[in-house]
């Protein structure tokens, strides 16, 4: 029997679009619970960490012991018989413990290894990244995940190096990148998190590290199912312009498309167990006539596996009639409604504008973080005053309040540290979650 999660979701849409118009837009939420775990083994799958060893690392000397912990940490949260390894990332990635089932044994052997690291050398992360590759890459079907913990910038490889290691490791594991301290950059961790559908964050202080690690190893081992992806189908005519991941973190999947079949792109989310996760989706559709009503396409998810075709999960989705109706389909059906009534209101669901706006946010704070590195205070200042009204509208309201607190409302100055800029860029960089988790 699977332990493939059941889905239930609802589409949230504006069914009414301006007579003319071609994209059609909708936010669908997605609720996963497990499978029938009391009849099936627990997933076959393995966990990398790894944390940085480089030279900064020794500054101060509690920064290297709380990853040694933090690393303990999260060894303890693994189950036994689910294989670990752990990697030692400089300018190089050293293998202090390769991949091994995890029982008392195992745990203590890495334990001991941890003890003799010693801080040293430069930051290589794209040498980090295909190193864990190397080491998941004799697990095809297993659910692959690393945790990725520095304290510094890539300093001994290019953006492009970087990226291009990303791109080579993407669909391999999957990476929970955090950053310790505020001497790293945002836009490199995200990079890596965004390449490898994971989540980045910043461990304000070294005392933190071991319950960060301790809950993402936790949840890795809630993941049942290695690999489901997002099958979206169209009408002949219709485009796929865009399929974003907004929550829990914000991905966006439209240039993973692989081919599903006639009209059909399936989109590759990564892991799954019993969570909640919402998508945007867009497609270009050619106008029906006034007042007609034509599909643009159908969202369902389904399993993919090593060997054979991708294997459809239980599923339903809800979805409400502009008369107030309700349906309740085996797919997700974004469709529209074209109309010249001024009267009715053909503006985007407000979820969807909050995605479209957490994307105008990002870009904002992107440019007021590289306006504070070049020392232009006030240029940083201004971004942020003039984001700070879409931030609302998008219901960012952690980043909001941080905007607050560091612009004096009298002169719209800034009072600005670099750990500032990483947590403004943190939370620019994804919406809130639900607070109802019902489907």
């Amino acid at each position: 029997m699977s332990n493939a999660p059941t889905l239930r979701g609802r589409v949230h849409q504006n069914l009414y679009v301006p007579a003319g118009t071609r994209r059609v837009e909708a936010l669908i939420d997605v609720d996963a619970t497990g499978g029938a775990r009391e009849v099936v083994e627990a997933p076959d799958a393995v966990e990398v960490i790894v944390i940085d060893v480089s030279g900064s690392m020794a500054d101060p000397p509690d920064k290297i012991r709380a990853a040694r912990q933090a690393t303990a940490a999260a060894i303890d949260e693994v189950r036994d018989g689910t294989r670990f390894a752990v990697v030692a990332g400089s300018h190089v990635a050293e293998v202090i413990s390769p991949p091994v089932p995890a029982d008392a044994t195992t745990r203590a052997a890495a334990k001991a290894e941890l003890a003799r690291l010693v801080p040293g050398g430069g930051t290589a992360i794209g040498t980090w990244l295909k190193r864990t590759a190397e080491l998941v890459a004799e697990h095809p079907g297993a659910i692959r995940h690393a945790i990725l913990l520095t304290d510094g910038r890539n300093e001994h490889e290019s953006e492009a190096e970087l990226a291009a290691a990303v791109d080579a490791c993407a669909g391999l594991f999957r990476c929970d990148c955090r950053g310790v301290g505020a001497d790293w950059s945002a836009a490199e961790l995200r990079l890596v998190a965004r390449g490898l559908l994971g989540s980045f964050g910043r461990i304000a202080e070294p005392s933190g590290m071991a319950a960060d690690f301790r809950a993402l190893m936790a949840a890795s081992m809630r993941k049942e199912v290695a690999e489901i992806a997002l099958r979206v189908w169209t009408p002949v005519g219709a485009t796929v312009e865009l399929v974003k991941q907004v929550a829990p973190d914000t991905v966006d999947l439209s240039a993973r498309r692989a081919d599903g079949g006639p009209q059909v792109g399936l989109y590759p989310t990564g892991a799954w167990g019993t969570e909640q996760r919402d998508f945007h989706i867009a497609v270009a559709v050619p106008p029906a006539g006034v007042d007609q009503e034509r599909l643009a396409c159908r969202v369902s998810f389904v399993q993919l596996q090593p060997d054979g075709p991708p294997q459809p999960l239980a599923q339903s989705y809800f979805r409400t009639r502009p008369d107030g109706s309700s349906e309740t389909h085996g797919e997700a059906l974004v469709s529209a409604i074209w109309t010249d009534d001024v009267a009715r209101d053909t503006t985007p669901h407000l979820r969807v504008l909050a995605s479209l706006d957490q994307n105008a946010v990002e870009a904002a704070v992107d440019q007021a973080a590289a306006a504070y590195e070049a020392g232009d205070h006030a240029a940083a200042a201004q971004r942020l005053t003039e984001v700070r009204p879409i931030a609302e509208r998008a219901g960012m309201t952690a980043l909001v309040a941080r905007i607050d607190d560091l612009l004096d409302p009298e002169t719209g100055t800034g009072r600005f540290t670099d750990a500032d800029i990483l947590d403004l860029s943190i939370e620019s960089s994804r919406l809130p979650t639900r607070e109802d988790g019902s489907a």
